[in-house]
């Protein structure tokens, strides 16, 4: 199957497992499965997309089979958060929410907490709930790098998605920006990778803000630009602002 890399080789075997799962010890199971859920990770990062509802079907299946959860009846942080993302990436919101509380209690991570509040967020904000979005994430102070820098490019996205509606809120948006802008660029032992990813993050969403207010200006350039950047968070949300301004300005 890894060799292959093959799509309809990935739906024979999972109909096969699901088939004789009855025939297969808990733990033998929980293996493949999650060697399933690595196929699955491998063919989303080569920008298969078509992985994203067989990802979502596959993690429904872990569920019903009680192999999502480790043995000590635990979930990592970042596997907490795949399923979301995939659920999220499927619109299925209510499903998201279930899960996100079903399984809060069980995710083995000193910040489970804010492994928690991010993921309501970012429900929030996928439903295109900003406000309560801004207001969950107001609920919790990120010591971990990673959930910082995220929920601070949360906030940024959320305020930009409000100020589509209401100009009222440029001064707040800027602030923010600015402050994101000094916190990735004076923030000492911030790993060169979350330098880089959200330092471009920056710039881009810094771009698109102002080529929209210029009326489009440059717009065809930047959907370029992100595009051919290989280190950069939220890659696919930005090219989403793009292709959004573009067409505000077509209509």
């Amino acid at each position: 199957l890894f060799q292959n890399q093959n799509e309809q080789l990935y739906l024979q075997t999972f109909e096969e497992i699901i088939k004789y799962e009855n025939q297969i010890h808990l733990s033998e199971l929980r293996v493949i499965m999650m060697l399933l859920d690595n196929f699955c990770i491998i063919q989303l990062n080569a920008s298969r997309f078509n992985f994203i509802e067989h990802t979502f079907k596959l993690y429904q299946k872990m569920i019903d089979l009680k192999v999502l959860l480790d043995d000590d009846e635990t979930i990592l942080a970042g596997q907490y958060k795949n399923v979301i993302t995939i659920a999220l990436r499927t619109k299925s919101y209510d499903w998201a929410n279930d899960f996100l509380e079903k399984f809060k209690d069980n995710i083995r991570d000193d910040q489970a907490e804010a492994v928690y509040i991010f993921n309501k967020a970012n429900i929030a904000f996928e439903q295109e709930h900003y406000d309560n979005c801004l207001y969950v994430l107001s609920q919790m102070i990120f010591k971990d790098e990673f959930y910082k820098l995220t929920a601070k490019r949360l906030v940024i996205k959320s305020m930009y998605m409000i100020y589509q509606k209401d100009r009222t809120y440029y001064d707040t948006l800027y602030g923010n920006l600015n402050a994101f802008k000094k916190y990735i660029y004076t923030k000492k032992n911030l790993p060169e990778v979350y330098q880089e990813t959200n330092k471009n993050f920056y710039k881009f969403i810094q771009q698109i803000f102002f080529a929209s207010i210029k009326n489009g200006s440059d717009l065809d350039n930047l959907h370029f630009k992100i595009d051919e950047c290989e280190m950069l968070a939220d890659k696919n949300w930005l090219k989403q602002m793009v292709n959004m301004n573009l067409k505000s300005l077509v209509s």
